[in-house]
């Protein structure tokens, strides 16, 4: 037998998995790393790595040779090439955005063109697409369908920071390179990756592709205790679609968009200023969509719906989030799946169209499948760029289906809830492992998609941690004598400047420029953050101030302080602490001499939409609702304002009553005041009894008894702020209370918002305790606090 016979023989030929593996790799179906007496995969599991019986590979070799201590030796080396992706100049829409906006997009597209000409490309994979490029005459922008938004002027983004300040990315900048990503770091993130993409595979087989139809426009009496609430709907305008546009075979699909995928460019061209529309053709010709999922991707992506993913968006066609997704779906068949099931689910909630539910649960599969290809084994990883986008991609897929389970959560058993939760800390791993190689070398730049990623799990997290039993999964108290955490005095420690878990908590949720310059300009370089010198950044994302930012660091902090070490009372100075820094959080007001009572914002205000003077201040179109008052007078709201002070008083009111905390009665003062001032700054639940009521009807989502929800204040904005009618619910017991609070959720169920079903189920249980409790003791007074979250099996994240 020849030599160079054998050469070949002694190749291992790469597979799904591996032939030689260790029982782990094999139970799991994974690549193993059987050159090494210990695998990766057991390392970081913390199990056993155990071989099978050695069997021989080539003659004279045994796998116990072939692991010898000199192998690494025998390896070829892998040479990383970075390859640069230039393109034709993409056009630019710049007539959509603020003038502020464009002049500080146009002063660094210029400094660019100087000194590299067309594109820069990063070390990670991301290419800025800024200059040499033409302005877009638009003929075809799309305007919301609920007009609120439109009917404002040109309003744009608080003015930026001098251009000096930013810290964006210049042209000598370099980024990370093929020699600062090694292959040990793209192994140990691959690894995780495949782990992750492994362990969600399962839900796969599991009912979560079962039908359980449940028609939300016929939702009258929600849940086992009888509402008698009248509530009443109008039809959604989808509902008046006949065609059924689940017909297509799953292989089919598949086989389509899967061609030539993941060999993509070597990374992701980040579009600053090419328009949704462009991106959405450029989408659909990269993955070679035909009919019925060219109509999904279209709904999703210029339609109200798209306001589920980002309900601050200033108008559809410059929906950020939305932009930054198409981007990175192009040729990324999971993450394009994944918003097509997104899109189907959230018709499916408006409509109950069996069609909807049959395509969603087909995108589903789909997207599981393509995740399981992607993440065996695909050549182009070997590349830095490819690798770091996929990584961005991956986690990016994950949280859109994080938003698919929170909209079927009423479709949903528990099992599969919780499964996922599991999968969210497997992809808090992944984020956490990738932020830390990332951000280890001298110059990084983050990505719009690794930004967004981070923004999105903050969220999901803060949430879990007021709301969820076991907290949050980026807390990891030990015990008290942890020295390392930053709950160990919350005093002197600044959230972000302990090492560990903690660290990155806190690196996901701090957006302040002073803190993470990096992470802060690739959120205004999306537009994702309203800044002006003399006011905190607001995070649009998140609907509140980075002021508001700490102080959930620290409650968080406080609260799982308290669950590792069984403390069954927050100390007193802790308390103080919270309260003190929360009344600060208080005092920021995003539009100036806005009424924190109502929201409404006077004439005079320098921020007003109308205002005139030299010294007038711009706001972002999300800013506002403009709405007429029982006189005719036109009048504005300030969303962010009302963001901003709700979860503030949220807080308020979870301290106040949680047990650990002050414990208050419901009926205490304090408690009532608070539930007052709450119900009195929903100024988007309308009275009846107003003269309004008549003039509006023809713009009426919802209505009940005594109250109606209108589309002119109305809308998906809304679901920022329903936390606060969460814990509402197990503090009223008046009969209208609940009204108000149950067309609250009547109406996002109305806008597609699935997750309110089972908020309907809930109010209308405690609705129900409260009768039988009038009726079993008459006359006594019900002090009594319900907990919302003991009875709620979906993911927390509003």
């Amino acid at each position: 037998m020849s030599s160079s016979f054998l050469e070949t023989k002694q190749k291992i030929k790469k597979r799904k998995y591996s032939r030689n593996g260790c029982k782990e790799c094999k139970r799991r179906k994974i690549k193993c790393d059987e050159t090494l007496p210990e695998c990766n995969n057991c390392s970081r599991l913390n199990k056993r790595c155990v071989y099978e019986q050695t069997t021989a590979v080539g003659p004279g070799d045994s796998h116990t040779d072939k692991i010898g201590a000199n192998d690494s030796d025998k390896k070829p080396k892998i040479e990383l090439q970075m390859r640069y992706y230039s393109q034709s100049p993409p056009k630019l829409a710049v007539e959509l955005l603020p003038t502020q906006q464009r002049q500080y997009i146009d002063a660094f597209a210029a400094s660019a063109e100087r000194m590299h000409g067309r594109s820069q490309t990063y070390g990670n994979g991301i290419v800025l697409a800024t200059n040499n490029a033409t302005v877009l005459q638009s003929t075809s922008r799309m305007e919301p369908q609920h007009g609120e938004r439109s009917q404002v002027g040109e309003i744009g983004m608080l003015a930026p920071p001098p251009a000096a300040t930013l810290n964006l990315p210049s042209p000598s900048q370099i980024g990370m390179s093929p020699g600062t990503l090694t292959n040990m770091d793209m192994q140990m993130l691959f690894d995780e990756a495949s782990v992750l993409v492994h362990d969600m595979n399962h839900l796969v087989g599991e009912d979560l592709l079962e039908s359980f139809v449940l028609l939300p426009n016929m939702v009258n009496v929600p849940g086992d205790g009888a509402s008698k609430s009248s509530v009443g709907t109008n039809a959604s305008p989808l509902s008046n679609t006949s065609d059924d546009r689940s017909q297509f075979r799953i292989d089919d699909f598949s086989a389509s968009i899967h061609e030539d995928a993941y060999v993509s460019p070597s990374g992701i061209q980040e579009h600053l200023l090419l328009s949704n529309l462009e991106l959405i053709d450029q989408c659909i010709a990269e993955n070679s969509l035909e009919e019925p999922h060219i109509t999904y991707l279209r709904t999703v992506t210029t339609t109200d719906i798209l306001y589920h993913l980002y309900p601050f968006a200033s108008l559809i066609e410059l929906n950020e989030v939305v932009k930054l997704l198409l981007t990175y779906s192009g040729k990324c068949p999971y993450l394009l799946t994944s918003l097509l099931a997104i899109s189907a689910t959230f018709q499916f909630n408006q409509t109950g169209k069996a069609a909807n539910d049959r395509a969603r649960r087909k995108y589903i599969t789909v997207c599981f499948q393509s995740l399981s290809d992607a993440f065996t084994e695909h050549s182009g990883f070997k590349n830095t760029a490819i690798f770091s986008s996929n990584i961005e991609k991956l986690l990016l897929t994950v949280l859109v289906l994080t938003s698919y389970f929170t909209a079927t959560t009423c479709m949903l058993n528990n099992s599969i809830l919780n499964s996922w939760k599991a999968h969210l800390r497997g992809a808090r791993d992944l984020l956490m492992n990738y932020s830390k190689v990332t951000s280890s070398y001298p110059t990084h730049f983050i990505s719009g998609g690794l930004a967004l990623a981070k923004c999105w799990f903050f969220a999901i997290e803060s949430s879990a941690a007021f709301h969820s039993p076991i907290g949050g999964s980026l807390l990891t108290a030990k015990n008290d004598s942890d020295s390392n955490i930053i709950r160990k005095s919350i005093y002197s420690s600044k959230p972000g400047t302990s090492g560990g878990e903690d660290a990155i908590f806190a690196e996901t949720g701090v957006f302040e420029r002073s803190v993470h310059p990096e992470y802060h300009d690739a959120l205004y370089r999306v537009n994702m953050v309203s800044t002006s010198p003399s006011l905190s950044d607001f995070n649009l994302f998140y609907g509140y101030t980075s002021k508001f930012v700490n102080v959930v660091l620290q409650v968080c902090s406080v609260i799982d302080t308290m669950r590792v070490n069984s403390l069954q009372t927050c100390p007193h100075r802790w308390l103080t602490h919270l309260v003190k820094l929360n009344d600060e959080a208080s005092a920021d007001h995003i539009v100036p001499e806005v009424l924190v009572e109502t929201f409404m914002v006077p004439s005079t205000s320098i921020g007003h939409p109308e205002y005139s003077g030299n010294d007038k201040v711009v706001f972002p179109r999300a800013t506002w609702v403009n709405d007429v008052d029982e006189t005719g007078n036109k009048v504005y709201y300030s969303w962010f304002d009302a963001s901003q002070q709700l979860h503030v008083d949220y807080l308020y009111l979870w301290i106040l009553v949680s047990p650990g905390f002050m414990r208050l009665s419901r009926t205490h003062t304090y408690v009532q005041e608070l539930i007052a001032k709450l119900f009195a700054g929903a100024f988007f639940i309308k009275s009846k009894s107003l003269s309004r009521y008549l003039v509006e009807k023809s713009t009426i989502i919802v209505e009940s008894d005594n109250f109606y929800l209108s589309l002119t204040t109305f809308d998906m904005r809304c679901v920022m702020v329903q936390s606060i009618f969460r814990i509402l619910s197990g503090l009223v017991i008046d009969d209208k209370d609940f009204e108000k609070i149950e067309l609250f959720f009547m109406g996002l169920v109305k806008l597609g918002n699935g997750s309110s079903l089972n908020s309907l189920d809930i109010v209308a249980r405690f609705k129900e305790n409260r009768r039988k409790r009038r009726e079993q003791f008459p006359g006594e007074v019900d002090t009594e606090i319900y907990e919302y979250y003991e009875r709620s099996i979906d993911i927390p994240f509003a």
